[in-house]
């Protein structure tokens, strides 16, 4: 999942000549780039209504969790280091986000014996899998680590999600002891 996210937020420094956030400069397969996504500029002011624009409407959050943080994460890591970042990259960000919320979710509602919420996490966590992003953008195990993750998650195996947890995720995420 790492190599994933990794490969899609890669950039390169630059400087932009308009100072917009998007570029309109398209990503070519077989070259460098492993989508046609559009290569955006992290470092321009407009990068955060960008970010907000690419919001996923299919993906859930748990109750009360919202999509600010990563949000707020994807902005100061480009205001701190200004790159080129495709919007595939962004699209990864927010699904990494909601794998790490709902493995918290999972957690925590475990700890709190709530079954309901067990349940719901559980369901959710199990579709991770099929979600586009990781189906067309897996190098190589990603689709397979999370389909383990999700069946540990189905028999209450705690061991994957907290290394999961531990290996990619912001603490302050997560909101449970991991």
């Amino acid at each position: 999942m790492a190599g994933l996210a990794a490969a899609a937020l890669l950039g390169t420094a630059f400087a932009s000549t308009d100072g917009l956030a998007r570029t309109g400069i398209f990503g070519s397969p077989g070259l460098t780039e492993n989508d046609t996504s559009e290569w955006l500029n992290t470092g321009a002011p407009d990068f955060r209504e960008v970010v907000e624009s690419l919001r996923p409407s299919d993906l859930p959050l748990p109750a009360g969790r919202s999509w600010q943080p990563v949000i707020d994460q994807q902005v100061a890591d480009g205001q701190r280091e200004p790159a080129r970042m495709q919007a595939t990259g962004v699209h990864a960000a927010f699904a990494h986000y909601a794998v790490c919320v709902w493995d918290g979710e999972w957690l925590a509602a475990r700890q709190a014996g709530d079954t309901a919420r067990v349940g719901r996490a559980v369901e959710v966590i199990r579709g991770v899998p099929s979600w586009p992003i990781f189906v067309e953008n897996d190098g190589g195990g990603t689709v397979d680590w999370l389909r383990s993750i999700a069946e540990a998650a189905t028999h209450g195996d705690e061991g994957p999600i907290r290394q999961h947890i531990r290996a990619n995720c912001t603490s302050s995420w997560i909101g449970v002891d991991q």
